[in-house]
């Protein structure tokens, strides 16, 4: 410590930094929006590791299933690759034809990590950040999806996805 500042002295500096980092916080979190065919979800930023191109999946023997893929390389790490069509139980749908729609989308491959446990899983479309607050969610819990909410966005229904119940969901699938 600082010769002649007491322990009050940096026990109130760090109650006033904390109290302003407080009042700044504006109650929005940070989220992912990404579409699985024509469904799209929200994830939160804190769990994206990053977002890479499709690579190739590589199958694990007598492991993989319509849920877990295999295994996919992404700068020289190995992560597991799940499917999360199959594991939220997506029907497969047809894109609606509607004019004037942006058809431009790039699948990518996300990679997602929560307490040293990493993910991946492919995507048809990464839309971009957005920041939700509270009130925007709409509380819906939907444990298949695992949602914890929906919310409405440029005319869409987006299932926001509570990250501890999707990581639960993951670890469930390689049993």
């Amino acid at each position: 410590m600082n010769p002649g500042k007491s322990d009050d002295y940096f026990t109130q500096w760090r109650a006033r930094l904390a109290r302003e980092k407080a009042e700044r916080r504006d109650g929005k979190t940070s989220v992912v929006l990404f579409r699985i065919e024509q469904n799209w979800f929200a994830l939160s930023t804190q769990v994206f590791r990053e977002i890479v191109e499709p690579r190739t999946v590589r199958r694990i023997p007598h492991r993989s299933n319509s849920i877990l893929m295999g295994l996919v390389n992404v700068r020289g790490t190995l992560h597991l690759c799940v499917n999360l069509s199959a594991l939220f139980r997506l029907s497969a749908q047809e894109a609606p034809n509607i004019p004037g729609q942006n058809l431009c989308a790039f699948r990518r491959l996300a990679v997602i990590e929560k307490d040293g446990d990493a993910w991946a899983f492919g995507v048809d479309q990464i839309h971009s950040l957005y920041r939700i607050s509270t009130s925007d969610l709409i509380p819906f819990s939907d444990a298949e999806k695992s949602t914890r909410g929906i919310m409405e966005w440029q005319g869409k229904t987006v299932n926001v996805i509570d990250e501890n119940l999707l990581f639960q969901k993951l670890f469930r699938s390689l049993e």
